[in-house]
Parts: C-alpha cells; structure tokens; sequence
C-alpha cells in the first residue's frame, strides 16, 4: 500500500477540517495506515495529536522539513501521544 504523505507536510482532514503538521505514521498488521496530525498551538499551549486514516487527507502546504527537527546523535524514544485505541 502506499501512502502519498510525507511527514512534515502539513495536512487536513477532508470530514473534519482538523489540521496540521503530519507528525507520524501508523501502520497496522490489518493494513490500516493512520497519520498523526500535530495541530498548531493555542495561546502557547500544545494540543493533543489526532489519527487520521491516510485517505482522509489531503496535502494542504509544504509544512516542515523533517530533517530540520531530528537530532542525529539523540534519536529519542517512544512518542508520549501515540494512539491509544
């Protein structure tokens, strides 16, 4: 299956209107690819990640360079906001 979203793009959701920043890809032994959308932050607060099944987006922008936020000699670990269900 291939998915047409890069992350760092910036996305929407075509039922919700949710956008964002496409921070992760989920695939599923099923075969279901989500992608988690970081929303821009509100009067400084960060908002939850939301998981969107890849069809459902469309590219909206060219978002972020991904390169640009990786740290080559400290890969990080899990993400505190992966999807729970």
């Amino acid at each position: 299956m291939s998915v047409k979203i890069e992350l760092g793009q910036e996305v929407k959701d075509k039922v919700t209107g949710f956008s964002g920043i496409a921070t992760s890809h989920i695939r599923y032994l099923t075969g279901c690819d989500q992608i988690g959308v970081t929303p821009p932050t509100k009067d400084g607060k960060c908002e939850s990640i939301e998981y969107f099944d890849h069809r459902r987006l469309d590219v909206i922008g060219d978002g972020i360079n991904a390169k640009s936020v990786q740290d080559e000699t400290n890969p990080g670990g899990p993400n505190r906001d992966c999807p729970k269900h």
